[in-house]
């Protein structure tokens, strides 16, 4: 039986990478470090981790904020061991990486970050891969079809790992069939607490590493009922870009196959609704309603939507003035920072930001 468990994430770093994060955890993260918080400004936050193992002898990939990185170079770190500049194309290529999907071994990779492919750029590129040994690339979804051109100079390959975009089931057949010595991946990553995940034609994301730890923590790092953050799982090169959400409130089922970890977000509880930022429970809401339209005849229905994102919430009053709404829809976007649109007769009226709160008035019928 998997277990369902209410999460926010904490991973613990590998001893040797502690001088960067002091106790060696990363750090928890709350709403309020989420909304003042932005890569380049954090120097000490790993961008992306791979967590590869459970073991105490865990190795650990992490891409690091571009702070992150200088310092770490300056120090002599063999991290980023070398930077490869094709004309217009910027990599860097690392050794020590373990990925947990099938390989028990170390193996080189190559993390192609912008530019554009060419049959220029492309011959020293897969020169610079092959004499490396690398078997691991990631790169934009874009990147793939130049990198298919100049498989046949590539066979060390084990593994293509692309972001930049989704791609249908059809597409990565196709590209699986062009390079049989490799696996081809879609690279996902959640960039808040640090997992980088693929995904499954099942639903489910391949989390990278079995030594994930799940645990709800407050403001101060204390175990805590309460989740204090979102999980995003977003395109690895575009982190604005939502894949899948985790929110505070949902419930998420973990399994393993082998050293594959898989998690799967289920949605949120049936008493709670996520409201853009912020995550209320039915009777919190049912009580900011009573207290703006001023009395308790009223029905509340929670709507959670499938995609994680567009959850409803449909207050049903039985009589209610202009003005009571229009109060109730300030109180709900002055709490919850969301904006509140009325639907009259089953006709749903969006705002431009396109964050939506039902509010219906069965009898009146008005849209004040």
């Amino acid at each position: 039986m998997a277990d369902v468990v209410d999460i926010s994430c904490k991973w613990r770093a590998h001893p040797k990478y502690r001088s960067w994060h002091g106790s060696g955890d990363i750090p928890i993260v709350t709403r309020e470090h989420l909304a003042s918080w932005s890569i380049t400004d954090c120097p000490v936050r790993p961008r992306y981790v791979l967590n590869t193992s459970g073991s105490e002898g865990a190795h650990k990939l992490i891409f690091l904020s571009s702070k992150a990185v200088e310092s770490q170079i300056a120090q002599g770190s063999r991290l980023f061991l070398e930077e490869i500049k094709a004309d217009d194309v910027v990599g860097s290529l690392l050794d020590n990486v373990i990925l947990d999907v099938g390989f028990d071994r170390l193996l080189p990779a190559m993390i192609i970050h912008c530019g554009v492919l060419t049959e220029h750029n492309m011959d020293l590129l897969c020169f610079k891969l092959e004499s490396a040994g690398v078997s691991v690339l990631v790169g934009f979804v874009s990147h793939v079809f130049e990198i298919l051109k100049h498989v046949d100079a590539l066979p060390s390959l084990r593994l293509i790992m692309l972001t930049g975009g989704k791609v249908t089931r059809e597409c990565m057949q196709f590209f699986s069939s062009k390079v049989p010595t490799a696996r081809v991946r879609m690279f996902y990553a959640a960039t808040e607490v640090g997992i980088v995940a693929s995904q499954a034609d099942d639903g489910w994301f391949h989390v990278l590493g079995g030594s994930l730890v799940l645990e709800v923590r407050d403001d101060n790092g204390r175990i805590s009922k309460e989740g204090v953050g979102d999980l995003l799982i977003t395109d690895l090169m575009n982190e604005s870009m939502p894949i899948v959400r985790y929110l505070i409130g949902d419930r998420v089922e973990l399994r393993s196959e082998g050293s594959v970890r898989l998690i799967k977000i289920l949605g949120r509880s049936d008493d709670q609704i996520k409201i853009w930022g912020d995550v209320c429970s039915k009777d919190s809401l049912a009580a900011l309603v009573e207290s703006a339209i001023g009395h308790p005849e009223f029905s509340l229905e929670l709507r959670h939507a499938a995609d994680g994102v567009h959850d409803e919430v449909v207050v049903c009053v039985a009589h209610a003035t202009p003005a009571q709404v229009a109060q109730l829809r300030e109180r709900i976007a002055t709490v919850h920072g969301v904006d509140v649109s009325i639907v009259m007769g089953g006709l749903v009226h969006r705002t431009t930001s396109g964050k939506i709160v039902h509010v219906v008035d069965c009898r009146n019928g008005f849209i004040p």
